[in-house]
């Protein structure tokens, strides 16, 4: 036999070194790809337990234009069905506007930096007469006060309000009209020849400032002629529209969105939820059962339908069946009893979707006790101390100036020359406020706080939608009625210690 000798080749030492260095190079570059992985965001990681979380990448304006028209109609659905959004529109309206609503002062100085009394009077007096509903809207249907409910409600169902300002036949030759924001339509998007951009039917300027606002008739509108649709469109300058919406996500966009949008969907859903069990507790509680007639015979078409067999239940009777037949009872069972706990846990996240407290929202108040309900009110309060000032801002200051405006060039402000128009320009704006949580402990808070210089009593009355000076003129009017009439209101004064005798010899147990 022959032998074939192997010529096997070691690597040298150099080989092997060289080998060693490639792999801990890839090593390397392994762990530094592992850890560049690790510190990446868990929201944007792609894995088996994202692959459903579909987010296209849009801006906020695409997104409105393709889901603007959509939301409102659900949100004004369930504002029509849904008492929880009837609920949380009626906070809107009693802790933004009020009762009173957000009042105006006029805040006018003498030269000697000075209020000047006789001419804020005389102006606050004609603001007054104008609120009227008479004068207030062209339609003569809503007064002052019944426009700022108005609009704090489409604000929260539609996310925007839309009101035109109108040279009107009053004496101030100013009035209000609310629009339907469906008159802007969300599909008038184009180019204009000037430059300007037509976004969802608000044309703006190259700085993305509004230039006007193109009205086109809804296509639901009614008062189509029977000849057929037309969509008429107006061109109104932006100078003549109050355009109210919550702007939070991007200054370009020209729309708003609905306050509840993040919360409908679950509105929804829990509405469902409990029509599907009270339609469940009614068949349970209809006994009801199938009576089969004897030997399984079929029934026999005879053109109309068989009457149905009747047999009458009452407590402690036994009724007797047809010959023949027999009896199959229809038992549905409810599901168990925790339906309270998921609506309380639905309402939570409704509640928290809405922005305000739950047990307000959902009226339990079952097991809050007095820390918890005082810090989840204050929390609440300061929503709507943000959204009061948003409307101070961008509605009452709107219109206050431009009646003002008005109301000097018809001669509405008698006395009022046209140089106090400036002085007039920067009112003081009173909206509601409200009581304390714990009237005792919080009015000696505010009394230190006072006493102490941390606060003014301006502020604490502010607080509550007070007015110092308001408060100060009725207090002198009721010192002068108390005078007239001889009446003395207030607390009975404490009877007065006598004043211990110096010549009487002290007593030789006090102190014991």
């Amino acid at each position: 036999m022959e032998f074939t000798s192997l010529d096997l080749k070691l690597p040298t030492f150099s080989e092997l070194r060289a080998q060693q260095a490639a792999a801990e190079r890839t090593r390397a570059l392994q762990r530094r790809q592992s850890a560049l992985m690790q510190r990446r965001f868990d929201a944007a990681m792609n894995n088996r337990f994202t692959s459903d979380w579909v987010a296209p990448v849009t801006s906020a304006g695409a997104e409105l234009r393709q889901g603007l028209r959509t939301m409102r109609a659900r949100s004004r659905d369930l504002a029509h069905n849904d008492g929880y959004m009837k609920k949380f529109l009626s906070m809107v309206r009693s802790n933004v506007i009020g009762p009173r609503g957000i009042r105006v002062q006029a805040r006018a100085k003498t030269n000697g930096d000075e209020l000047d009394s006789v001419l804020n009077r005389q102006v606050e007096d004609a603001w007054q007469r104008w609120c009227h509903k008479d004068t207030c809207t062209v339609s003569g249907k809503l007064s002052w006060l019944d426009v700022q409910n108005l609009a704090a409600t489409q604000l929260a169902r539609d996310g925007e309000c839309l009101i035109r300002k109108v040279t009107a036949k009053n004496d101030f030759g100013f009035a209000l009209k609310l629009i339907d924001v469906s008159y802007l339509s969300e599909t008038n998007n184009q180019l204009l020849p000037n430059g300007n951009r037509i976004l969802m039917s608000v044309e703006v300027d190259n700085d993305d400032r509004p230039v006007a606002y193109h009205l086109t008739t809804p296509y639901y509108d009614h008062l189509y002629p029977e000849s057929g649709r037309v969509n008429k469109t107006v061109r109104v300058p932006a100078s003549e529209i109050i355009h109210l919406f919550v702007c939070q996500e991007d200054e370009t966009v020209t729309r708003g969105v609905p306050w509840t949008h993040a919360a409908m969907r679950n509105l929804r859903d829990l509405g469902e939820f409990i029509e599907a069990k009270v339609i469940g507790a009614r068949v349970e509680a209809c006994q009801m059962a199938f009576l089969i007639p004897p030997g399984g015979q079929e029934a026999q078409f005879t053109g109309a339908d068989p009457l149905p067999v009747e047999v009458e239940a009452s407590p402690g009777i036994f009724p007797q069946l047809p010959a023949g037949y027999d009896i199959k009872n229809f038992d549905p069972k409810h599901p168990n009893g925790n339906e309270g706990e998921f609506l309380k846990t639905m309402l939570k996240g409704i509640a928290v979707g809405f922005d305000v407290d739950y047990c307000t929202f959902a009226s339990d108040l079952r097991e809050v006790n007095y820390s918890s309900i005082r810090a989840g009110i204050q929390e609440t309060r300061e929503v709507w101390k943000v959204c009061q000032q948003f409307f101070i801002e961008h509605l009452h200051r709107e219109v206050y100036l431009s009646w003002l405006r008005s109301a000097m060039l018809t001669g509405a402000l008698e006395g009022v020359l046209p140089r106090d128009v400036d002085r007039l320009t920067e009112p003081k704006f009173l909206p509601r406020g409200w009581g304390y949580v714990n009237p005792q402990q919080d009015a000696e808070a505010d009394e230190k706080r006072v006493a102490n210089g941390f606060t003014t009593t301006t502020q604490v009355l502010a607080d509550e939608g007070e007015d110092f000076e308001e408060m100060l003129v009725v207090k002198s009017e009721e010192i002068k009625l108390q005078t007239k009439y001889g009446v003395k209101v207030g607390p009975a004064p404490k009877a007065a210690t006598e004043p211990a005798d110096a010549n009487q010899p002290a007593d030789e147990n006090a102190g014991k």
